[in-house]
């Protein structure tokens, strides 16, 4: 996405904070819900001049050339404390009017940001699918409801205007309170106040961000801050996107949406499929729409299938398909009387034709940055090999090479 539109909205939301609302260029054209980013600001943005927002943060990364699929929410706090409720109350007010994926709700913010960002995600975690709290700390008063989202606390050693004590008596609350196998945090030695913005200009902060989801409770490990990493983090893009302000909002822009059947697989793209067959009766549930499709079984398990392994697809009507596996050497393929099975997720493969090279084939969660992880290469290496870019949204049963 190389454009993104900015649109103020203020005296929008009763009972919550005037903000920008940032959309991508090619949002009405995906057709599925997309990734929500709430970038709470510190205690400079703050007053009544709304693009102060654009001073520092996610916004002002976009505008430099960081491409961020997502709708972010960018609100402005007028003074004091940021209130949990009234950024709920502005996140609801989004996801009535735009198709924002309930299930990628991210958070994070620095300084009286990473108070607002800790407090929102303790009083809403089911809301949160991951949190990051830079140079901050928090006003709650219980802690348990931090410990249900991966929230990644960070804090410089040498922070003189909120002190890492405020971090560490978060840490150690949610500690009191049990096990925290969600809870990650990092204390940089010798790193000041400002020097953790640099958070909102990495890639991997985003990537680690989307590789996660509220209704799958893992927490992706953080990437190492190592001193190359931090020294590079307003590096990395050649241009500054194309952005479009609309202040105010053009009339009638962006209508309230029908939203499409709520699904957890709903948000997953999946490349086309053009061929046609009827499917089994054993399955219960098959959903297909806006480019996705996936199927449960009578006992409620989601499976998905790889594009490669599906001879047929039928939209009976415009929602609900039905899909078998492809026939190979005469054999009937399952879906036939008596032998409909469900195609297994595709394993990673290496290509016959190329031992030297492997792929690898896209499932639920995965980034860009966790595949890199996991085949010990770059993220820019992936981006070269398969002629994509680092922003590319990825497609459950994509085929990426890795080697």
């Amino acid at each position: 996405m190389y454009g993104q539109e900015f649109i103020a909205y203020r005296d929008s939301v009763a009972d919550g904070y005037n903000f920008w609302l940032s959309i991508p260029t090619e949002y009405d054209t995906l057709g599925v819900d997309v990734p929500v980013v709430i970038f709470l600001h510190g205690k400079s943005l703050c007053g009544r001049d709304l693009y102060q927002v654009h001073r520092y943060g996610t916004l002002d990364a976009i505008k430099r050339g960081r491409q961020i699929p997502a709708l972010v929410i960018a609100p402005q706090n007028p003074g004091s404390s940021w209130n949990p409720r009234k950024v709920d109350n502005v996140l609801e007010w989004v996801m009535a009017r735009y198709n924002g994926d309930r299930n990628r709700v991210y958070v994070l913010g620095m300084s009286l940001g990473g108070y607002g960002t800790i407090d929102y995600a303790g009083t809403y975690p089911e809301k949160v699918a991951a949190a990051i709290g830079l140079c901050g700390g928090s006003t709650l008063r219980d802690y348990n409801g931090l410990r249900k989202l991966p929230l990644w606390i960070v804090h410089g050693t040498a922070d003189n205007r909120v002190t890492i004590s405020a971090s560490k008596k978060v840490v150690a609350g949610m500690q009191a309170c049990g096990e925290t196998p969600l809870l990650r945090f990092d204390w940089m030695e010798g790193y000041n106040h400002s020097d953790l913005a640099r958070f909102f200009y990495m890639p991997e902060t985003y990537e680690w961000l989307f590789s996660h989801r509220a209704d799958v409770r893992e927490i992706t490990e953080p990437f190492a801050l190592t001193s190359t990493l931090m020294n590079n983090a307003y590096r990395g893009w050649n241009n500054r996107n194309n952005v479009v302000l609309s202040d105010p909002p053009r009339r009638n822009h962006h209508p309230v949406r029908h939203r499409r059947h709520q699904h957890l697989m709903d948000s997953l793209m999946l490349p086309p499929i053009d061929t046609v067959r009827i499917m089994s009766a054993d399955l219960r549930i098959v959903l297909f729409g806006d480019g996705c499709w996936a199927f449960v079984d009578s006992n409620g398990i989601v499976s998905i299938t790889d594009s490669s392994s599906v001879t047929r697809v039928l939209n009976g009507d415009g929602t609900w398909v039905a899909i078998l596996p492809e026939q190979t050497n005469g054999t009937p393929a399952p879906g036939q009387p008596g032998e409909e099975q469900p195609v297994s997720p595709a394993a990673v493969t290496s290509e016959p034709s190329a031992p030297s090279r492997q792929y690898y084939t896209v499932k639920a969660g995965d980034t860009l940055y966790s595949i890199s992880r996991k085949y010990n290469v770059t993220v820019l290496q992936i981006c070269r090999m398969n002629n994509i870019q680092e922003s590319a949204i990825l497609s459950v049963g994509q085929r990426l090479r890795v080697k």
